[in-house]
């Protein structure tokens, strides 16, 4: 599935983002793709990085209320969420 800029979004809990929540996909700030310095920076909403076995979708999404990630810091008002853990609302 394809998550365009706007799309309000359902994060399942996971073991990234254990509370889960919800909202917008969105394009990073400039700074992330900055400090990032690496080729798998974002395409507009998104960005395909290689995992050991298989291509992960990272998603960039602001979200609702700021969610903990699973070390818990934050709380954060957005971040990188994959795919696979997304439902469109």
């Amino acid at each position: 599935m394809k998550f365009n800029d706007g799309d309000h979004v359902r994060i399942l809990p996971h073991i990234f983002w254990p509370e889960g929540g919800t909202g917008r996909v969105s394009v990073p700030p400039s700074f992330i793709s900055e400090i990032m310095n690496t080729d798998d920076t974002f395409n507009t909403t998104q960005r395909t990085i290689k995992g050991n076995d298989r291509l992960i979708t990272e998603i960039w999404v602001t979200f609702d209320r700021p969610i903990n990630d699973s070390s818990d810091d934050g709380p954060y008002e957005e971040g990188e969420v994959q795919m696979e853990y997304l439902e469109l609302l």
